[in-house]
C-alpha cells in the first residue's frame, strides 16, 4: 500500500491550478429550510430528488437542488430511500414503517406498520422485487410491490444496516460486528460470508456483479472482486465512522461519514483523498446524479451539492489575458489551441472535475497554434493555459466525446 496522500482536495487543487478559494467551493450548502437530521437522500433523474430524515421528513427538490420543500410522509424517522423507477418508490424506517409513492414522489402511502423492530435499509432491484433490513436480526422481502412482505429472521441478537443486490438474483446484507449475509435466489436463503472485519458495516455498493465496497465504523473499508464471495480490506486512514457511499464506476467513488468526513478515490479505493467539511457535521448519505453533480446529507437539515467550476482559480488579469480558442468544442481526438497573439513559451493542462491533471503539453518555441491530443475518455474537463512563470493566462471548459 503507498502512502495515504492526506491532503485535503483544496490541496490537490492548488498544487495542480493554484487555487486561493478551499475545497468547500466544491461542495455549496443548498438551502432546505428545516434542522431535522437528514438520513438519506436519492435522485430520479437530474432535476427531482428526495431526501428522507428525522421525524419522518421527507424533503423534495424539482430543480437539481436549488430549493427544497416538504410533501407529508411518516411520523417517526425514516432511515433509507430507493426509486425503482421514475415513480415508484419507497422509504423506511422506525417502528418496521415502509412508505410506497408512485406518483414520483408526491405522495407516500404506507405499504407496512407494525411496532415492533426498526428498519434501516431497503433495496428493489424490480418495482416489485425487494429485501428490506433492520434490527433483532431481520430480513423482509416482497414480490408484490410491497402489498405482502414474507418476514424471516436471522441472527436475533444482531442487526443489519445494508442491503443491495449484485444481479437481478443475487443480494447481500451487511451489519453489526461485520456480519455480511448472501443469497443467490432473491432473498429465500442466506449464507454467511466470512469478512476480514469485526466493526459494523453500515453501507454497501456494487458497481457491477463483481466488484463492490463495504464501509462502516473505524474508518472500515472492504473490497470485492467476485460478485461478494470474498472481500479484502482497504486502507482509508481514518477511524471515522463511515455511513455511505457512491461509485461512480470502479475506479472513482466517493465517502461520507462522521465529523465532516468525505472521501475520494480515482484508483479504485487504494489511495484516498481525505476532506472535512468544516463544522465537523454528521455526513450521512452521498449520491451523484452524473459525473459532475453529488449531492450529500447530513445533520441539521444539511444538503451539500458538488458543483466542478472555476471557483477558487487565481483570476486571469485583463492586461495578461489571452484570447484563447480550443476548436473544436466538444472536441474528439484532435484539439487545436489558437492564440491572438505570439506567445514565447507556455503550458497547457487539462483536469477533470476532480483536479487532476489528465493531460499537459509545453511548448518552449513561439507559436499561435498547436495541435493537442490528449486521448481522454468521454467526458467534461477544464483547461488552463500558463506562460513559463506560471501565471494563468486563460482558462475555461471542454467537453470531449
Amino acid at each position: 500500500m503507498r502512502i495515504q496522500r492526506i491532503w485535503l482536495i483544496i490541496n490537490i487543487l492548488a498544487g495542480h491550478l493554484g487555487l486561493s478559494i478551499p475545497a468547500s467551493a466544491q461542495w455549496q450548502t443548498m438551502p432546505t429550510g428545516v434542522l431535522n437530521t437528514l438520513w438519506d437522500v436519492h435522485f430520479i433523474d437530474e432535476h427531482r430528488g428526495f431526501a428522507v430524515g428525522s421525524f419522518g421528513k421527507i424533503m423534495k427538490t424539482t430543480d437539481g437542488g436549488d430549493s427544497w420543500h416538504a410533501v407529508p410522509g411518516a411520523s417517526w424517522q425514516l432511515f433509507d430511500v430507493f426509486f425503482a423507477n421514475g415513480q415508484i418508490g419507497y422509504t423506511t424506517g422506525e417502528f418496521r414503517e415502509i412508505l410506497k409513492t408512485t406518483d414520483g414522489g408526491e405522495t407516500w402511502n404506507p405499504t407496512i406498520a407494525l411496532n415492533t423492530s426498526w428498519l434501516n435499509s431497503l433495496y428493489f432491484v424490480t418495482p416489485d422485487t425487494g429485501i428490506a433490513v433492520g434490527f433483532n436480526g431481520l430480513i423482509m422481502r416482497t414480490h408484490d410491490g410491497g402489498q405482502h412482505w414474507e418476514d424471516m429472521i436471522l441472527y436475533p441478537d444482531t442487526f443489519y444496516k445494508a442491503v443491495t443486490f449484485v444481479d437481478p438474483h443475487t443480494a447481500i446484507v451487511v451489519g453489526q460486528n461485520g456480519m455480511m449475509l448472501r443469497s443467490m435466489d432473491k432473498g429465500e436463503n442466506w449464507q454467511t460470508v466470512s469478512g476480514p472485519v469485526a466493526a459494523t458495516l453500515r453501507s454497501i455498493a456494487f458497481v457491477d456483479d463483481q466488484t463492490g465496497f463495504a464501509t462502516g465504523d473505524n474508518g472500515s473499508m472492504l473490497k470485492t472482486v467476485d460478485g461478494g464471495q470474498n472481500w479484502i480490506q482497504l486502507n482509508a486512514h481514518t477511524n471515522a465512522r463511515l455511513l455511505d457511499m457512491h461509485w461512480l464506476n470502479d475506479q472513482h467513488g466517493y465517502v461520507v461519514g462522521e465529523m465532516g468526513t468525505i472521501l475520494y478515490t480515482d484508483d479504485g479505493g487504494d489511495q484516498w483523498d481525505l476532506y472535512r467539511f468544516p463544522g465537523d457535521p454528521l455526513l450521512t448519505a452521498v449520491q451523484f446524479v452524473n459525473d459532475s453533480t453529488g449531492f450529500i446529507v447530513g445533520s441539521e437539515g444539511l444538503v451539500l451539492r458538488y458543483e466542478p467550476s472555476l471557483t477558487g482559480w487565481d483570476p486571469v488579469a485583463a492586461s495578461e489575458a489571452v484570447n484563447i480558442r480550443l476548436y473544436p468544442n466538444p472536441a474528439r481526438q484532435t484539439i487545436t489551441l489558437s492564440v491572438n497573439r505570439d506567445i514565447n513559451s507556455g503550458t497547457f493542462s487539462m483536469f477533470d472535475l476532480h483536479g487532476k491533471v489528465v493531460y499537459q503539453v509545453e511548448s518552449r518555441k513561439h507559436f499561435r497554434e498547436i495541435p493537442i491530443r490528449p486521448g481522454l475518455t468521454p467526458g467534461l474537463y477544464l483547461y488552463r493555459f500558463a506562460d513559463a512563470d506560471g501565471k494563468p493566462l486563460g482558462q475555461g471548459k471542454i467537453v470531449v466525446e
